[in-house]
């Protein structure tokens, strides 16, 4: 009995991990339709450059559902003045619904 206890413990804490290890959302996943559990937390990475003056932006989001955490944070491919790189948004979930969350790419 105690062996089956430690097994579900184990699988339980694994699926666990598994889930707060997604990797990040892209581009590649604007338009789908992706589910999250309450208090999911979630990452959107972007592609971009801020030398060009463009930047990514959250213009809406429907904040009973889900909640920026911290400000986006832009990480340079490489150490060249100038370099594009990734920026990174992250958020969590807060309640059931279906918000849609839209980011914009500005000058």
């Amino acid at each position: 009995m105690n062996r089956k206890i430690e097994i579900f413990v184990f699988v339980l804490l694994f699926s666990i991990f598994l889930t707060s290890c997604t990797k990040p959302f892209t581009e590649e996943d604007n338009g789908r339709t992706i589910n999250l559990g309450i208090y999911d937390p979630f990452e959107i990475e972007l592609a971009g450059n801020p030398s060009t003056g463009y930047i990514w932006d959250v213009l809406s989001y429907d904040s009973t559902l889900i909640k920026q955490v911290g400000k986006a944070e832009f990480e340079p491919i490489d150490d060249k003045i100038g370099s594009g790189g990734n920026y990174t948004f992250n958020f969590q979930t807060i309640a059931a619904g279906q918000p849609t969350l839209v980011l914009i790419y500005y000058r």
